[in-house]
């Protein structure tokens, strides 16, 4: 994460692979899209008044020493570039979100996943609390902050969090926690990205030991030993001459 005051920010150079992916954010005023040689960027979402933004760029041929750049109408705040690698070759961005909160330590839904294995990323602004180098915002989540206090002047904050593991199942809430400094009534606006995991072509194996727990007069209970999976199994069903009876 870069941060950057009136004109330009940029990120230090670094090193993409052939096939990787760059998801970029910035939480902070001003700013119009991501530069950087060979590569072509996509909006993909931005808050209400678009003081939080994400954007997508693939990675086409290994690009050494690369460097991103924000350019646009005077950007005021900070700016990432996360590096993805393991995503979905073809569609690789799945659903999206933004909102606002005033809530000072703030945990939103960011979107419903598409899929088992999906990664999520959120940018978000707070322009109200004041922070210092030593009271940025923070997050529950894998996060980095920064406050105005430390580029500018007058209140505040940006923070930038992804999820630590994949989403566990298809329509899981993708929740991220977002804590302004301090304890006063925030201002946040966030944006929220998922990008896809590769397609799960390998189905998961049959569960083992099979067998009647228990019998009553109406009832029947029947238990399994867990299957196994490349990616992870997020449920089981159970049918009753062809007709499921139970599970997700």
């Amino acid at each position: 994460m870069v941060t950057g005051s009136y004109g330009m920010a940029a990120t230090q150079p670094f090193d993409a692979p052939a096939g990787a992916l760059l998801v970029a954010g910035y939480a902070g005023s001003g700013g119009d899209i991501p530069v950087a040689s060979g590569i072509t960027w996509t909006l993909r979402k931005e808050s209400v008044n678009k003081r939080a933004k994400l954007w997508t760029a693939p990675v086409p041929t290994a690009k050494p020493g690369l460097q991103v750049t924000l350019t646009g109408s005077n950007p005021i705040g900070g700016f990432k570039v996360w590096l993805v690698t393991g995503h979905e070759p073809g569609t690789y961005v799945g659903r999206s979100g933004a909102n606002t909160s005033t809530t000072n330590n703030a945990t939103v839904t960011g979107y419903a996943a598409t899929r088992l294995g999906s990664l999520g990323f959120c940018v978000a602004n707070e322009h109200n609390t004041t922070g210092s180098a030593t009271a940025r915002p923070s997050s529950t989540d894998v996060a980095e902050g920064y406050t105005m206090a430390e580029i500018f002047s007058g209140a505040g904050n940006g923070l930038f969090v992804r999820k630590a593991a994949a989403a566990a199942a298809a329509e899981q809430a993708v929740t991220f926690n977002l804590d302004a400094p301090g304890t006063a009534a925030a201002n946040w606006e966030w944006a929220a990205l998922e990008i896809l995991g590769p397609a799960d072509a390998e189905p998961p194996s049959t569960p083992p030991n099979l067998r009647v727990v228990e019998v009553t007069g109406t009832s029947l209970t029947v238990g399994w030993d867990p299957s196994t999976d490349n990616l992870g199994v997020s449920g089981y069903g159970v049918w009753l001459d062809g007709a499921k009876v139970a599970g997700p």
